[in-house]
């Protein structure tokens, strides 16, 4: 199997979105940090019944660029230590899961199954939505989503959170601190019933840790749940902080 990579770059001609079904297990590459799956420069990539696994420097990388994961799957994928996103890298753009699922992934940095921040064009979107569920995820910070700066996540419908663990903070979604800069902030948006289950974090914020600067909102007729999650310090299943 061959590493799969999408351009869309001045001189291709070529900007159509492209739609792949496969099982990507345990490739590597030399380029972009041994990613098997990278999307970049305005590409636009949807993976539907496709199963990406067993890869040791990580799932995809997503730059400037917008991946979409229908009915597919991201598991038991690795990075090294210092190294963040064992799933998916987002560095501007948009991810998107529609009944998908990221589950054992591990990150020798922070983001188990998710690592995000501002591009060098974009900002970054993530989207969990439908059935889609993030389970058993680990990091240092973030279990399951890591958002450095410059990112929204927004966890829909029925989506799930279950039983990722971070070292530090942030059981499943973990926030770096805004910094200066206007775009280094980050938000999370919760809609109709999303699902935070068994999460654990070693200091704050079992289930989700909003760091200084940044915003949680859970929309207006939302009823998400937090079951069951833990963490050392503070905020079994909320911490929010601030400066000061």
């Amino acid at each position: 199997e061959v590493p799969l990579v999408t351009r869309s770059e001045r001189n291709s001609g070529c900007r159509a979105p492209a739609t792949i079904q496969a099982q990507l297990v345990a490739n590597a590459t030399s380029l972009e940090n041994g990613r098997t799956v990278v999307v970049r420069n305005g590409g636009r990539l949807t993976l539907q019944s496709v199963a990406v696994r067993g890869n040791r420097s990580g799932g995809a990388l997503v730059r400037d660029a917008q991946l979409t994961l229908m009915a597919s799957t991201i598991e038991a994928n690795s990075t090294p230590a210092g190294a963040s996103g064992a799933g998916v890298v987002l560095e501007g753009g948009t991810l998107v899961l529609q009944d998908s699922r990221m589950a054992a992934n591990v990150a020798g940095a922070n983001g188990g199954a998710v690592f995000c921040s501002v591009g060098t064009k974009f900002t970054s979107m993530v989207v969990v939505s439908g059935t889609s569920s993030l389970e058993d995820n680990r990091a240092n910070h973030g279990g399951a989503v890591y958002l450095f700066h410059g990112c929204t996540l927004s966890v829909d419908d029925e989506a799930a959170f279950v039983g990722n663990a971070a070292i530090l903070d942030g059981g499943a979604v973990g926030t770096e601190p805004a910094g200066d800069a206007p775009a280094s902030g980050n938000q999370v948006v919760l809609r109709d019933t999303p699902l935070f289950s068994g999460n654990r974090a070693g200091r704050d914020g079992g289930a989700i840790e909003i760091d200084v600067g940044n915003d949680l909102e859970s929309r207006s007729g939302s009823l998400p749940r937090f079951e069951g999650n833990a963490s050392s310090r503070a905020g079994g299943a909320l911490h929010v902080g601030g400066g000061g």
